[in-house]
């Protein structure tokens, strides 16, 4: 399990943390992160071989975290409420062959508690919005004041730290009322000496673009290109030569500049709140001194996955410049796991082709399986796992 979990690659807000099954003492944080990544996040393809085939516990796992994922969406629709209810119905189906296959003993209250959420969904509202701050403010105090006492004769201490904080938020509520009453001046000022703006021309600026490509090499003409980078490890094989000579000819171009770029910045819309978002898709041969090629999603039907290999924008004759990449197409695989899971979905690498970069949707989490597979992480966010399976 540790071996598994070390090699699955970073995204961000995930945190991963090496040797997890040898992690003796640590404070609280470091245990909700492993039994997120355990439970949620990169369970499943780092354990499925560790059990026998038709495990039940792997299906338990999948169910829990399917129900989990809708239950924490910052915005949930009744389609999305009715298939959490159905992975709770599953998830209570295989808790029962867990019990007889390990003897496991699932009466416990938080078991129950996954019960009541539909209706608490339904009456409250996402579950983003609850907190359990409300009637701890007392505590929450005291517990910041004590971290701040040297731990000897901490009751004194305490309430020193309590009047000043006191005295601290009478001073900053008259500041707040002073400047206030001063933004109240300064517009009642305005509103008597306005100005005529009415000339003043404002623009905007707008890029249709939704990508934009980072860390850019030198220009480079492609009959140059082979030799110019000695260094990566797509561009000396037969099978870059093939696919850029196949791309030129339908050009009907001979040679032309092209821009080697590291990374491509991509900006797409959220399924989960409709918020822009950014991805950093990075193909790098040395980053950090580490080979590094992101996955991406393409915008076929139904998606389509590729890893980037060779990322660049080229200057035609006409003076247009377009930006494209090569990528490594990703299929679904022939081998399988040995219990495989609801929206299991393993991937090997199949033919490379030449494409036109506003068809990449954003990045993907995929790590590497046994036999040159590749496992797709739907799991690792909530835009992921709505998308990867048309759950929006």
């Amino acid at each position: 399990l540790a071996c598994s979990m070390s090699q699955v690659p970073s995204w961000p807000g995930l945190k991963i943390v090496q040797n997890v099954i040898t992690v003796d003492f640590s404070d609280g944080n470091i245990y909700w992160v492993i039994f997120t990544l355990i439970i949620f996040q990169t369970t499943l393809p780092c354990i499925v071989q560790l059990f026998p085939p038709k495990s039940s516990f792997i299906h338990c796992v999948c169910v829990l975290a399917i129900f989990w994922m809708f239950a924490g969406l910052h915005m949930i629709t009744t389609l999305q409420l009715n298939r959490m209810q159905v992975a709770l119905a599953e998830y209570e189906t295989y808790c029962e062959a867990v019990s007889k296959e390990y003897g496991k003993d699932f009466h416990f209250p938080k078991q129950h508690a996954p019960a009541h959420l539909y209706y608490d969904i339904t009456h409250k509202g996402s579950t983003i919005n609850y907190t359990t701050w409300t009637g701890e403010g007392f505590e929450q105090e005291s517990r910041n004041a004590y971290f701040q006492t040297n731990y000897k004769d901490v009751e004194r201490q305490v309430f020193t730290i309590d009047a000043n904080k006191e005295a601290l938020a009478y001073i900053a509520m008259d500041v707040e009322i002073y400047d206030n009453e001063l933004k109240e001046l300064k517009a009642l000022y305005d509103d008597n000496h306005e100005e005529d703006n009415t000339n003043m021309e404002l623009t905007a600026l707008t890029n249709n673009n939704y990508w934009k490509l980072g860390a850019p090499q030198h220009y480079i003409m492609t009959s140059k290109l082979f030799t110019e980078f000695p260094n990566d490890p797509f561009l000396h094989t037969l099978t870059a030569r093939y696919v850029f000579d196949i791309w030129f000819s339908r050009l009907t171009l001979t040679t032309f500049q092209i821009i080697p770029h590291k990374c491509v910045y991509i900006h797409y819309t959220s399924l989960e709140d409709w918020k822009v978002e950014q991805d950093i898709a990075h193909c790098n041969p040395s980053f950090h001194g580490h080979p590094q090629y992101d996955c991406v999603i393409i915008n076929t039907n139904p998606v389509s996955y590729a890893h980037l290999l060779f990322i660049f924008s080229c200057v035609l004759c006409s003076g247009q410049t377009v930006d494209m990449a090569v990528v490594q197409w990703l299929n679904e695989a022939r081998w399988k796991p040995q219990t495989p899971w609801k929206n299991c979905q393993v991937f090997e690498e199949k033919r490379r082709s030449i494409i036109f970069l506003k068809y990449v949707v954003q990045a993907c989490h995929i790590f590497g399986g046994p036999d040159k597979t590749y496992y797709l992480n739907d799991m690792v966010d909530a835009d992921m796992f709505l998308r990867c399976n048309s759950c929006a």
